[in-house]
């Protein structure tokens, strides 16, 4: 199961062995969100998970598909962009996006609730979910 890149987990494992303290005392107290960790090249900024981006790892990674919801009590429908079908012969809705596309969505619920959702038609290769 190669990928062309390391994994973030593993990443921060090799700092956290590597280079346990390069930040300490760097006079910026950061506070990394939802998993991140000081970036031992910069220690300014955090080093994010996939999906999210800012200093300290608190905004959503621009993309060219995706965005934020807010979770209700109600079902919502969430749709990234549909690909060609080569089964049905049907055209993407949006001819710019290809199979390497990465939508990154964010679904926020208030502190406490629980989040259910179901996938359906299509593929998903990664689900990251962060408390």
């Amino acid at each position: 199961m190669g990928t062309e890149r390391m994994a973030f987990l593993d990443a921060k494992m090799i700092n956290d062995i590597y280079c346990p303290n390069v930040c300490e005392g760097f006079g910026r107290n950061l506070r990394c969100q939802a998993g991140g960790y000081p970036d031992p090249n910069n220690c300014n900024v955090c080093k994010c998970p996939d999906a999210l981006g800012g200093v300290e790892c608190e905004r959503l990674q621009p993309s060219v598909c995706g965005g934020e919801l807010i979770a209700t009590d109600q079902w919502q429908t969430l749709r990234s962009p549909e690909l060609h079908d080569s089964r049905s012969q049907q055209t993407n809705l949006n001819p710019s996006f290809n199979k390497n596309v990465q939508c990154y969505w964010r679904i926020s619920a208030p502190e406490g609730s629980h989040v259910r959702f179901r996938l359906s038609d299509g593929e998903v290769l990664t689900i990251f979910i962060f408390f």
